[in-house]
């Protein structure tokens, strides 16, 4: 059972993944995702997405946002899996940036007074509960990425407040998701960033911004890796950057590979999961199959 009240008030936000079926090459980071020997696409994904999203928060409008093209039988899975499929412009730059260009793109789709941008590589287990009143909210990396010194250069860059080298030591993951304790730790994840409707603009504005200082400064040619967490560090040091900006729940954008979910409660506390590879897949699936199976029994 859902659990769902139809008297219950539609949550205020709602749910955007931008999306699209390329070809990454021989990358490792982007390897197809597979279960039992059956490739994910993110096709597939979003309607594993959609499939949990039916269940725990069905009154949420869904928007999937490409900007490569979509053929009519994809299409025609998600607009039936519920998803209103929008087709956006990528801002002009080069190859490397596609990624980051591809996020930008779903910052101006979304009706209600807050958009929820996910990546498509998520299930929900539970009803989230968001405080809707930062201008954005996001939550933290499962490591930092760069040493101190690193991040200096890019908040200096950015126009951000300095990172403590003393935080980014002491940063665990488990002391936020178990213990629910914050840290000034710069590294967020893009799997789920919530943005206020009015503030969605300038935020994406600002994001471009930051990155336009990063290629100007040359940290994309010195900093390995950089152009791997472009899209991320660009929205880290944006929500940097913002006065008010929050942090989700813990339970918000779970990253699996940083959690035992053969531990009960690690599952209680899970409301977003985020699955990155096939390892993940299959965990996630053994715990809860319900919205794996609605989605890829049918294929089989």
């Amino acid at each position: 059972m859902s659990g769902w009240n139809p008297f219950r008030r539609a949550p205020g936000f709602d749910i955007v993944v931008t999306f699209n079926e390329v070809d990454y090459g021989a990358k490792r980071e982007y390897a197809p995702r597979t279960l039992s020997g059956t490739p994910i696409g993110f096709v597939d994904q979003l309607c594993v997405l959609g499939a949990s999203a039916r269940v725990h928060l069905p009154r949420v409008r869904r928007y999937a946002v490409h900007t490569q093209p979509l053929d009519p039988p994809q299409r025609s899975r998600l607009t039936a899996n519920g998803w209103e499929v929008v087709h956006a412009q990528r801002r002009p730059g080069p190859p490397e940036l596609e990624r980051f260009h591809d996020r930008l793109a779903g910052y101006g789709v979304g009706r209600a007074g807050s958009q929820l941008y996910l990546d498509s590589d998520m299930i929900l287990t539970g009803r989230p509960d968001l405080d809707l009143s930062a201008p954005v909210a996001a939550t933290y990396a499962g490591n930092h990425a760069f040493d101190a010194d690193t991040w200096n250069r890019l908040c200096a860059v950015a126009g951000a407040r300095p990172v403590s080298p003393e935080a980014l030591a002491a940063y665990s993951y488990d002391d936020w998701f178990l213990r629910g304790e914050s840290s000034d730790m710069p590294f967020l994840n893009n799997g789920a960033v919530l943005v206020r409707r009015a503030e969605r603009d300038g935020f994406a504005a600002l994001m471009v911004e930051i990155g336009d200082q990063i290629r100007a400064a040359g940290l994309l040619e010195t900093v390995p890796r950089l152009g791997h967490f472009f899209d991320q560090v660009c929205m880290s040091l944006a929500v940097r950057r913002t006065a008010g900006a929050g942090l989700l729940p813990p339970g918000i954008n779970t990253l699996r590979s940083m959690v035992d979910l053969g531990d009960p409660e690690v599952r209680r506390r899970a409301v977003l999961l985020h699955y990155l590879g096939s390892r993940d897949v299959a965990d996630v699936h053994r715990h809860f199959p319900e919205p794996f199976d609605a989605v890829l029994a049918p294929r089989r």
